[in-house]
């Protein structure tokens, strides 16, 4: 067995080495014949489809953008092989009798109108549902069922062992049984749930008086179609944290609320499975947490800054209700996308102010004042003679 890796041996492959290729093929041999054999049930053309998709891996290995996924390329290769072998499999025999009672006419294989809506709207449901899942949980039930790999497949290509695997699967179908149960139980009457992001935060000056402001902060949230956004007015401290986390800056260095209570919830052995933006009172909007903890579901109220800050830190699925959106929502123009043009202006501003502050606090540091008003012991001496008082006898 060959030591180079899958990429090494893709670029001399593609310089000819046939060897190299043969490697390839010999090391995602059981790969290939795995997916064969789950997908065509004749054993007579198991050999036949193998080649078939070792010759159009060859041909098309120049496609192959990125050379170090070859092995999930071929997986699809594989795969695409054996379904146009199905498709042609579907040609009915038809007797001379049959074709001379209808009048040659043949029988549509062509699903009607109403049961191609019916299974849209039962694969935009489940799908809907397995969005609700964990990221990890999501991912590893779309490659086990929806991808068709197997448990080991599924292991590596995520770089988990097999029983994580397992467990992650078992967690994800008790969950989504869950779910469904649910939402058979409520399907009347239902909030309509839209999947959204975080693509900004925009700063703006609020107006206390003629000589006084503050900063507020706006969260900008834009639905997955790209088609309509929502702005949720939030704090000072909670807009900096998202913007934060949108720039990939560490402030401190030390976890911030928002990303120490999402590593208790990790550290209680509980997982976040959604956030949603639920309802619109009086200009305010109200927020509930959905959490699995140990495998039950609660429901926690929360304000939407302190939600979406928590959903950003443990990469949960964000949702707004269709109420909210149609009430409050602003239509993106066609070809317009977010340029994060928002949290650029918070970095400069911060950037200035940091550069002004660090001047004028050496300064300050120099000064007698200040030494005493940071001389630990003196302060606390203070503190500790006005808050405590002797014990009359």
């Amino acid at each position: 067995m060959s030591s180079k890796k899958d990429h090494e041996l893709v670029e001399a492959s593609r310089q000819g080495d046939k060897e190299s290729f043969g490697l390839l093929i010999d090391r995602y041999q059981p790969m290939t014949t795995s997916v064969i054999q789950r997908m065509v049930a004749d054993e007579l053309f198991h050999h036949d489809l193998f080649q078939e998709t070792i010759l159009s891996a060859y041909l098309s290995l120049d496609t192959l953008h990125d050379s170090q996924k070859f092995r999930s390329w071929l997986y699809g290769i594989t795969r695409n092989v054996c379904l146009m072998f199905l498709r042609l499999q579907r040609v009915q025999s038809i007797s001379l009798d049959f074709l001379e009672e209808t009048g040659g006419g043949l029988p549509s294989q062509q699903p009607s109108p109403d049961e191609i809506a019916e299974r849209l709207e039962l694969r935009r449901a489940m799908l809907n549902t397995i969005s609700q899942l964990s990221v990890t949980n999501r991912e590893t039930i779309l490659l086990f069922y929806y991808e068709d790999f197997d448990l080991q497949e599924t292991a590596t290509l995520l770089g988990i062992s097999v029983n994580t695997a397992k467990g992650r699967l078992h967690r994800a179908r008790k969950h989504l049984q869950q779910l469904l149960t649910s939402l058979d139980r409520s399907q009347e009457g239902e909030k309509q749930m839209i999947p959204v992001k975080v693509v900004d935060v925009v700063m703006r000056d609020y107006v206390l008086s003629p000589n006084k402001s503050r900063k507020q902060y706006q969260l900008v949230l834009m639905d997955e179609a790209q088609r309509r956004a929502i702005i949720i007015w939030i704090g000072e401290y909670e807009g900096l944290a998202i913007a934060f986390k949108l720039n990939n800056v560490d402030l401190i260095g030390r976890p911030m609320t928002q990303t120490f209570i999402a590593r208790l919830i990790d550290a209680s052995g509980a997982s976040l499975e959604r956030v949603e933006i639920n309802e619109l009172k009086d200009d305010v909007f109200y927020a509930t947490v959905h959490l699995n903890i140990n495998g039950e579901l609660r429901q926690v109220d929360a304000r939407p800054s302190d939600a979406i800050g928590l959903a950003m830190n443990t990469d949960t699925p964000l949702f707004v209700s269709e109420q909210v959106v149609e009430q409050v929502g602003f239509n993106i123009p066609d070809k317009h996308r977010p340029n994060k043009q928002g949290i650029a202006e918070i970095q400069a501003w911060l950037d200035e102010l940091k550069e002004s502050d660090s001047t004028h606090l050496e300064g300050i540091k120099a000064t007698e004042e200040y030494q005493q008003l940071f001389d630990h012991q003196k302060q606390g001496a203070i503190v500790i003679g006005k808050i405590f008082e002797p014990i009359e006898s």
